[in-house]
């Protein structure tokens, strides 16, 4: 089975989609909170990840964040740089996450904006 082939079969699980979802709630939150583009990227990674673990634990959101970056620098060619800068706020956003199992998603998301912002005290 090729690489490309193996991260087909992955969208196809449950996780995968759960992502999705995640990536389309924080787009929505984007839209109501102004950011820069850097901004969003860092808040979708942090977020996307913090959300992950909250529901799915600390390892398995991470394998699935490793997993999108390996599709992003093999399969789509992006740059190496990017995708170590994406894992690294995967990282943070499980590290968030993982505390503040119940914490709800804007107030998450909000907390998370605060840190991007340098506001955490």
């Amino acid at each position: 089975m090729s690489l490309k082939d193996f991260i087909n079969e992955q969208k196809e699980i449950q996780p995968y989609k759960d992502y999705q979802n995640i990536v389309n709630e924080l787009n929505d939150y984007r839209a109501v909170n102004p950011m820069s583009d850097e901004e969003a990227n860092v808040l979708r990674h942090r977020g996307g990840s913090a959300r992950m673990t909250q529901q799915y634990g600390f390892i398995p959101a991470n394998y699935y964040g490793a997993g999108k970056e390996v599709e992003d620098y093999f399969v789509k060619n992006k740059s190496g740089i990017d995708s170590l800068g994406d894992l690294k706020n995967n990282l943070y956003g499980s590290l968030i996450g993982a505390p503040l199992k119940e914490l709800p998603r804007k107030t998450l998301y909000d907390y998370i904006m605060q840190g991007i912002k340098g506001e955490w005290k």
